[in-house]
């Protein structure tokens, strides 16, 4: 049968676990150097985290934001149409305004003309 060799048992293997670089499989990476690479990972893992949340805030806020915008655009929209509503009505106000004062200007004899 075949024999499974334990890393541990052998008494002259300096380190129990061996590491060796990814990119340059014929050199070994000491436990202080992987233990290194492996905080840097956790580091990097935590920043990317934190930037993942900070962008979801930006997006929700950028949408509130959008939504806002289309609310103010809709009032702006409502009161112009209330404005030109107002408008029509001061201009038929004083069209009568104007109406009533050319009355009052006629003469007796104008009058029996209309």
């Amino acid at each position: 049968g075949m024999k499974s060799v334990k890393t541990l048992d052998i008494p002259h293997s300096p380190d129990p676990l061996t590491l060796f670089d990814v990119n340059n499989p014929r050199r070994k990476v000491s436990q202080k150097e992987a233990a290194g690479f492996k905080r840097n990972l956790e580091q990097a893992t935590q920043e990317y985290e934190q930037l993942s949340q900070r962008l979801l805030q930006a997006r929700a806020q950028n949408e509130k934001l959008h939504r806002l915008n289309d609310e103010k655009d809709e009032t702006i929209k409502n009161l112009r149409i209330t404005i030109e509503e107002q408008d029509s009505k001061i201009t038929a106000l004083e069209a009568k305004v104007v109406d009533k004062k050319r009355r009052k200007l006629r003469t007796p004899a104008e009058d029996e003309i209309l």
